[in-house]
């Protein structure tokens, strides 16, 4: 964990969201039934061979979806680690658990988990897991922490465990869906159109929801001998937690996915010379990029969500997935500071 705690959590123009009405997609009713237009995907993010100009360490983060096969014709994808190593992808966090054991592991996590070894070991890409999560009822936080070990064997080297908190969706033709209009919510868009979100979370209490994360964050601490670190966005953590969560964000470290809707432009400048990064919270200060900087705060960042390379590493049936996309993060400061936050340096430690 880098730096002291921070005095204050979230810096006060952290309500100002940059996500497009496409990241929530799959909260969504399908436009037919609502009438509403769906926007645009932001342009996508291009990672060149060699990273970037600025300093700091990219990573992406990969689920199932990233290697689904589509159609009849296709037989299997699969994702080339050193060209997106060559591409400047430096770690990977990949989805292992979703919820208790009644939900099945991510298909694809012993996969990626397995390919991702000798990288790690290499200090090329460092792999590491996180769980989704549920607001599902019987779903408390130890049994979906005991889930996440059960599939994640604690002892293996690998990055700070992750637990992922944010919208979790209800399948409009479920039994929950129709059984609580009240806590699918309304909303109007900008040009009057109405759409739902359907969010498991809003009917738990939120004193519950706070201690399902304390246990799953707690427990898996103790079992890793590692800081576990919370996915989420700023406006959904203050929305769902309030004034109770900001004893969390002062203990852990945060994974903050904020989206530039505009394309990005990177500088090796501080922003207000125009370096288009998301907010910070309160305590955190990009560096201004001159040697020895240190980057003062815990934070990382997931800064879009249809990362490519300019030479794509997903391939299906043998040919290049050029359509094919992938979540990409971002924490700017050195590998050293890097190694520090997300548990490498105890890892290295503990190997002497």
């Amino acid at each position: 964990m880098i730096g002291g705690l921070p005095s204050a959590v979230w810096a006060a123009d952290d309500v100002r969201e940059i996500f497009s009405v496409q990241e929530l997609r799959d909260l969504w009713l399908p436009p037919e039934i609502t009438g509403l237009s769906v926007a645009p995907p932001p342009p996508p993010f291009v990672l060149e061979p060699g990273g970037e100009a600025f300093s700091g360490v990219y990573g992406a983060d990969v689920s199932h979806h990233n290697t689904d096969c589509v159609g009849p014709n296709c037989k299997r994808c699969e994702i080339d680690w050193s060209k997106a190593n060559a591409h400047g992808v430096r770690f990977v966090y990949m989805k292992a658990t979703t919820g208790v054991g009644a939900v099945k592991p991510d298909v694809s996590f012993p996969i990626y988990w397995k390919a991702l070894a000798n990288f790690h070991t290499k200090g090329q890409i460092y792999r590491g897991s996180y769980h989704w999560l549920t607001s599902d009822a019987g779903h408390d936080g130890l049994k979906q922490a005991k889930h996440f070990l059960s599939v994640v064997n604690p002892k293996d080297a690998q990055l700070a465990p992750v637990v992922d908190f944010e919208e979790d969706p209800v399948s409009r033709d479920s039994d929950y869906y129709e059984s609580h209009p009240q806590t699918c919510r309304i909303k109007k868009s900008s040009a009057g159109d109405v759409y739902y979100v359907c969010d498991g979370w809003v009917d738990v209490p939120k004193g519950e929801r706070l201690q399902r994360l304390r246990d799953w964050l707690e427990t898996v601490a103790k079992a890793t001998s590692m800081i576990p670190i919370i996915y989420t966005r700023t406006s959904y953590w203050k929305e769902m937690l309030g004034a109770e969560g900001e004893s969390l964000v002062k203990q852990y470290s945060l994974w903050l996915a904020q989206y530039p809707v505009e394309p990005r432009k990177w500088h090796d400048a501080h922003p207000g010379n125009g370096w288009r990064m998301p907010n910070l919270p309160k305590d955190a200060a990009y560096p201004p990029g001159k040697t020895g900087d240190k980057y003062p705060s815990r934070h990382f960042w997931q800064f879009t969500e249809r990362g490519k390379f300019k030479t794509p590493v997903i391939t299906c049936n043998g040919t290049p997935a050029d359509k094919r996309s992938m979540d990409m993060n971002w924490y700017p400061s050195s590998e050293a500071d890097f190694k520090q936050a997300f548990g490498l340096a105890q890892q290295a430690l503990t190997k002497k």
